[in-house]
């Protein structure tokens, strides 16, 4: 598919190439993006230093966007290794192979490997904390060992923070656990206690003087405060929200920063009261934790090649795929309940309460914090690991059972209603239609950053497909709304400048910040073929316009399958744009 990075983490793999040609980070990139947000910028390091490898070895810059998802998909191979290797040690082998099982099977395993972002990068950082945790607990004999875990513990965590803040809930919940158990605590543990502050003092040195190369700016005064994301998580349903950016955004200084965020803060909590926020933080809770999908179809939902696969993993007929990602998300919370469940009635020296713990610090913080569907997948693996547990639990419990006929029924049960599952859901997918959007093209990105409306100059737009399409949209800001007199000439050309169809886009019609969509009759290409995207002015002013949104990275072409020319001179730059073929069938 060549799924394309979107959003934050394409701002900070654009950067990151940035860094990686010599320059330093800027403090002015996408409208001071890292400014704002300086906790990317360990990340967007990381990821230059990830590319040293593909640029020493002379590979060409369109490979280095999925070098750094093969990356991504190595980094939670580890963070699985070490889960696997902290429930052999813990439990038994057998318990480990349940959780390969659990993850060979997971949908979200393949399905959020493209996605190159702090979620996944930091899941070794904080799986391998707990692992080496453990080890360090367990080891009786050597007290080199014990250093050595120690201070890979420490170690790990400071670079995993860096990384994603969540990491340090690992180390919250180790703090807890030793408070749980101090008569495992000695005087031979203030030599390991010693050796994991020493790992985390030269965790923060290190990282600090690595940033010196990089960053030449001051980003204390001009990063959002801690209180930022507090009063984002207080509104709606507690997600990103545009305006409460814009606010922060308006003040100058950090104390201001803070003082306006804060008064926020208490107006918004006085406004919700305690039924208010309890029905805000259940809105949180179901937001981040009861999405099975991880937000996975608008992740992978822009690629360089469109295919059949895309429609049936993030197009409009991946019905069966995301029904099994509920199916499976069901089972594991279910796994899950049970591992939490039987754990209450044990000591707390249990080594998984650890896990539980990180598990639960993650539902804490993003209740006070910004919620969303991907923030949980840094928790993926503490997920799994409870899950394999319970799976362990369960059919431990029922393998005490030894009665022949429990297991006939209940496997006769099971087959009836997978069965009749099947023809009820088949039969709908044969008879009953609805409508595809089968996609040819698409360079969908947020946010554009060409705010200037369109009042002489000639677009053109081109793209190429293999597959058919019947309707082209374009992504306009129209803030008069049908009072927009403004029309402008769309004509699609072959790659002979042949007019395949020409129409007008009417003002009154576009909605702002919408695809402004198109029907132009079934395109068959002749194999890979080149179209042409072409809008013109026809009636505009200065007042009656519309502009028509594009996205320039600045330092990658997010979209090289096309280029946009501004009165036949090519841009860096691409129209924000979807091809596709909308009809009405069943499912097959």
């Amino acid at each position: 598919m060549k799924v394309s990075l979107r959003y934050d983490t394409l701002k900070v793999f654009d950067q990151a190439i940035a860094l990686l040609n010599g320059q330093s980070l800027s403090p002015d990139y996408s409208l001071g993006y890292f400014a704002k947000y300086p906790n990317n910028i360990p990340i967007c390091i990381t990821t230059a230093l990830i590319l040293k490898l593909p640029k020493l070895l002379g590979l060409p810059t369109n490979f280095f966007m999925l070098y750094v998802q093969l990356v991504n998909a190595l980094m939670m191979c580890i963070s699985y290794y070490f889960s696997y290797r902290l429930l052999c040690r813990v439990k038994n082998p057998k318990v480990g192979v349940m959780f390969l099982l659990l993850v060979l099977f997971h949908p979200l395993t393949y399905l959020i490997a493209p996605f190159y972002y702090t979620h996944t990068i930091s899941m070794p950082f904080s799986s391998g904390a707990i692992y080496f945790f453990i080890c360090c607990i367990q080891e009786k004999e050597s007290v080199k060992k014990r250093l050595i875990y120690s201070f890979l513990t420490g170690f790990i965590i400071i670079i995993g923070f860096k990384i994603r803040a969540t990491v340090m809930i690992v180390a919250i919940a180790m703090f807890i656990y030793l408070l749980l158990n101090l008569k495992m605590l000695t005087r031979k543990s203030l030599v390991t206690v010693i050796a994991f502050i020493c790992s985390v003092i030269i965790g923060f040195s290190s990282y600090s003087i690595i940033e010196k190369q990089y960053v030449h700016f001051n980003y204390k005064d001009t990063g959002y405060p801690i209180t930022h994301w507090i009063m984002l998580g207080l509104q709606g349903t507690g997600g990103y929200n545009a305006a409460d950016d814009n606010f922060t955004e308006s003040f100058t200084t950090k104390d201001l920063r803070v003082k306006a965020t804060e008064a926020v803060i208490v107006q918004r909590v006085k406004t919700l009261r305690v039924p208010g926020l309890l029905r805000l933080w259940r809105d949180k809770l179901e937001i981040t934790w009861s999405d099975s999908t991880d937000d996975f179809i608008d992740n992978l939902s822009m690629t360089q090649n469109y295919s059949s696969i895309n429609d049936y993993i993030s197009g409009s007929n991946n019905d069966i795929l995301v029904s099994f990602c509920h199916i499976y998300y069901f089972v594991i919370l279910g796994f899950m309940f049970i591992s939490i469940l039987y754990a209450l009635f044990q000591q707390p020296k249990n080594l998984l309460f650890p896990v539980m713990l990180n598990f639960l610090g993650g539902i804490l913080f993003h209740i006070l914090w910004e919620a969303g569907e991907v923030y949980s997948i840094s928790f993926t693996c503490s997920m799994l690991i409870l899950a394999a547990d319970g799976f362990h639990i369960c059919f431990d419990k029922i393998n005490t059972i030894r009665k022949q006929k429990i297991y006939i029924a209940f496997g006769a049960i099971s087959t009836c209603l997978t069965l009749f599952s099947l023809i009820y859901i088949g039969n709908k997918m044969i008879h009953v239609p609805y409508t595809h959007y089968n996609y040819a093209a698409k360079q969908d990105l947020a946010e554009p950053d060409n705010p200037f409306p369109l009042l002489s100059d000639t677009l053109c737009q081109t793209f190429t497909t293999n597959r058919t399409f019947n309707t082209i949209g374009v992504k306009v800001r129209n803030t008069l709304g049908n009072e927009n007199c403004s029309s402008y000439k769309f004509r699609l050309l072959n790659d002979n400048d042949k007019i395949l169809y020409e129409t007008s886009i009417l003002g009154r019609l576009a909605f702002d910040k919408d695809y402004y969509r198109i029907e132009v009759g079934t395109i068959i290409p002749n194999k890979t073929e080149e179209f042409k995207i072409q809008i013109i002015p026809d009636l505009v002013s200065d007042v009656h316009c519309l502009t028509f949104q594009s996205y320039e990275t600045g330092n990658y072409d997010i979209y090289p399958n096309g280029v946009l020319y501004k009165n036949d001179s090519p841009t860096l730059g691409d129209l924000t744009f979807i091809v596709f073929h909308k009809n009405e069938s069943t499912f097959w």
